[in-house]
């Protein structure tokens, strides 16, 4: 069945959380009405059929697409949902107004640190950036071609959380 992505309704939401109830730290749905009314934050689903299977968070800031969010559903992970997501996201990184897409990783996350690294995101190890428990964090960069010259830390974004 193909998978469809498309911008995130009121109406995705259930389902949305439901995802994110699997991971460590879930979002409650006023965090996410909260996030979703800032300036410039925006979401995305992935569905199949007319089944919500991953979702993404991001922000548009001054030259960076940063994600503060991206999950799929544990029954369709290794099926070509996180990929196709982070395609979509690498598409809205145009060279020009926005040079790179950013995300932060809990360094023990194996599962999203090693698709990162998969799917040509640069990492960089952070200390100390998490609590309960304290933990490092791998800030993940990928620059659009045009701007593959400039290397992360030099002219590279600061990448937030």
């Amino acid at each position: 069945m193909n998978l469809h992505i498309r911008w995130m309704i009121r109406r995705d939401l259930p389902a949305v959380l439901a995802i994110d109830a699997g991971l460590r730290e879930p979002w409650t749905e006023d965090e996410f009405l909260r996030r979703l009314r800032e300036r410039n934050c925006i979401g995305l689903v992935a569905e199949r059929g007319d089944e919500v299977v991953g979702f993404a968070i991001y922000r548009l800031r001054p030259g960076c697409l940063q994600v503060n969010r991206l999950a799929v559903h544990p029954e369709h992970r290794r099926r070509g949902v996180g990929r196709k997501i982070l395609e979509k996201l690498r598409g809205k990184v145009d060279g020009d107004r926005r040079r790179f897409l950013s995300m932060w990783v809990r360094e023990s996350d194996a599962d999203a640190v090693r698709f990162l690294a998969a799917m040509g995101l640069r990492a960089r190890l952070e200390r100390d950036i998490y609590s309960d428990p304290d933990e490092d964090a791998y800030a993940f960069l990928w620059g659009h071609p045009e701007a593959d010259r400039v290397q992360a830390g030099a002219g590279a974004p600061e990448v937030r959380r």
